[in-house]
């Protein structure tokens, strides 16, 4: 990825004050956390196929998230300093997305199980997975086409706009890709049990690994443009008219890695 050079100082404060946390609670947590071009990424990694492990992860991510909140919420007018995937309110553009995955859901799935765990998250269902494999790839086109219709809106001034939209993308993008990834996985582990030397198998976890690492690309470069409007909105990134040329610049970089990740997923298996 390109280096991000917008990042305010309050932003790299930020991403510190996230670093000394996080390596405090590294012996304990199965947090894994990346900081390219000074933006905070968490995936929940369990430790093992222990089950009160795995649950343990799960409660620490949420209460790290809600403990850090009070800090991160300096810098945001008006705003939540993190949001839920697909949390549509404009005052989520641009802050942390706690992450969401299956080992999470639980914790998540009601107001009250959310409450609980992390009392400052606003509650928002859950984003519901493909039914089958075509209608996961048919919702990854769908995003991808409603994603040209971000680069219009910044090229209006409509930043708000184009930020609510990045909102409902990234998530719905994220689910279809989760599926696809379990599809393939699922039938290269089919074709391990009928024999452990599976040409078959090797080249469904080739494909899976290809999308893994090309979605990875893009949800870093969605992440960088979420971020860019949420300073524009903010007004850190100057007047207008330069802030929209940056962001439409990162635009087309990210509209790149989507026809990247595109290109990898099969169409059939």
């Amino acid at each position: 990825m390109k280096p991000f050079h917008t990042a305010s100082l309050f932003s790299i404060i930020i991403v510190f004050t996230v670093d000394v946390c996080f390596a405090f609670v590294s012996s304990l947590s199965t947090y894994c956390v990346s900081r390219s071009n000074k933006k905070i990424y968490a995936t929940l990694l369990p430790d093992d196929e222990n089950d009160e492990s795995i649950e343990q992860s799960v409660r620490r991510n949420l209460i790290l998230t809600s403990l850090l909140m009070p800090i991160l919420q300096i810098n945001v007018k008006s705003a939540d300093a993190a949001c839920l995937p697909g949390d549509l309110r404009e005052e989520c553009i641009g802050v942390y997305k706690m992450p969401i995955d299956d080992k999470a859901l639980p914790y998540v799935s009601t107001p009250e199980k959310l409450k609980l765990y992390a009392p400052d998250l606003q509650w928002v269902p859950p984003i519901e997975s493909p039914s089958n494999y075509q209608n996961a790839i048919n919702q990854l086109r769908e995003q991808r086409q409603r994603f040209d219709a971000v680069q219009e809106k910044v090229a209006k001034g409509d930043l708000a706009g184009s930020g609510l939209i990045l909102l409902d993308i990234v998530p719905k993008v994220t689910a279809a890709c989760r599926y696809i990834l379990k599809t393939l996985n699922k039938s290269a582990n089919n074709e391990r049990n009928k024999a452990s030397d599976s040409e078959e198998a090797k080249v469904f976890e080739m494909k899976a690994y290809r999308i893994e690492y090309a979605l990875n690309e893009l949800l870093g470069y969605l992440g960088e443009t979420d971020v860019l409007i949420g300073q524009a909105l903010r007004g850190e990134l100057g007047v207008s008219a330069p802030a929209q040329i940056q962001i439409l610049s990162q635009l087309g970089d990210t509209k790149k890695e989507f026809d990247e990740l595109l290109r990898t997923v099969p169409e059939k298996l």
